[in-house]
């Protein structure tokens, strides 16, 4: 009897063996499988980092040129109205005292061709700056113009009326290349929230799939467990139905299936359901461990992948192009 107990058990952990085999290639498949599923998604946020990178150098760089040419542009602008005040002035001293100022009149003249000259490059300048909208006209600061003698003073106004008109079409094209920047700003924030949306589905799937392979563990567990119990308890009905020999003596009492040792089977039985529904919970604990484990480590690396992504949105606070109240309203945006 004991030897055909030892055998029994012998088998019993043999085949427990086969099965820790088996779980650990299953988990080693598993585990293969999440780790190609993480280099496909890390590549994919280089690329998303990278073009987000390439983006930000863009916008830096429009912003930089604009803030350069909105400088030169005031510069400008004070100097021609310096310029102007002074040329009234002495077109108002020429009225009231009639004295001859035509070399003072030369200068001034001298003055403001070198101003629209400068002008007229800071306007090549923006108009590579510039996308093409109807707004996107040619302006012309070199247009020929003489202020002749004392007795064309009609002319210098005409003149200083084009040149108010030149500049003002100068305000049209820094609106244009605001509307530019606003535009860069949107589609980087759409992009932001695009990635944002791309690894929220990501990552759902794999805490979905986590759950579903704790569920299918448990109860694979679950069969098992009913499979081991009733071998067991199969066994040990074979155990006490089996005959009972006394010193090479076959009784006839010992024929009948349990006579005698029904209690006996009865506490063997329950230990024997108690034993294993304690390993089942006992391998149920482990499965829920590795659970936790796993689900831990996958939402501290979501956490991060989002907090990185969502950090993005303060490389907006350098570009000037739009206001505060539109910033905030993007930051919100990607906050969402």
């Amino acid at each position: 009897r004991l030897v055909l107990e030892l055998d029994a058990l012998r088998k019993e952990m043999e085949s427990e063996r086969q099965r820790q085999i088996a779980t650990e290639e299953e988990r080693t498949t598993t585990l293969n499988t999440r780790l190609i599923e993480e280099k496909k998604l890390e590549s994919k946020l280089a690329t998303v980092e990278h073009e987000r990178q390439e983006a930000a150098l863009t916008i830096a760089k429009l912003t930089s040129e604009k803030d350069d040419s909105s400088k030169e542009f005031d510069a400008l602008a004070s100097q021609l109205q310096n310029l102007t005040i002074e040329l009234e002035q002495t077109k108002q001293s020429l009225v009231d005292n009639g004295t001859d100022s035509d070399s003072k009149l030369r200068t001034l003249e001298t003055q403001l061709q070198e101003t629209l000259a400068e002008n007229a490059a800071l306007s090549k300048q923006s108009q590579l700056l510039r996308p093409t909208t109807p707004l996107n006209k040619t302006i012309s600061y070199g247009r020929s113009f003489s202020m002749g003698s004392l007795s064309q003073r009609s002319g210098a106004e005409d003149y200083f009326g084009r040149s108010e008109s030149d500049f003002s079409d100068m305000s049209k094209v820094f609106s244009a290349n605001e509307a530019v920047f606003v535009q860069k700003i949107k589609e980087h924030v759409d992009s932001l929230e695009h990635a944002r949306d791309q690894l929220n589905h990501v990552y759902k799937q794999r805490f979905d799939a986590m759950l579903d392979e704790r569920a299918r563990r448990e109860e694979q567990l679950e069969s098992q467990h009913t499979t081991e119990l009733e071998a067991a308890r199969n066994k040990l009905r074979a155990n006490y139905s089996q005959p009972l020999y006394n010193t090479g003596v076959k009784t006839s009492a010992s024929n009948t299936p349990f006579d005698g040792h029904v209690d006996e089977f009865q506490m063997e039985d329950t230990r024997l359901v108690s034993e294993h529904a304690e390993r089942l919970a006992n391998r149920k604990s482990q499965v829920q461990h590795h659970h936790n484990l796993q689900f831990q480590a996958l939402s501290e690396e979501y956490d991060k992948k989002i907090a990185e992504l969502l950090g993005e949105k303060d490389m907006l606070d350098s570009d000037l192009s739009i206001g505060p109240e539109r910033f905030e309203e993007m930051s919100e945006q990607i906050d969402r």
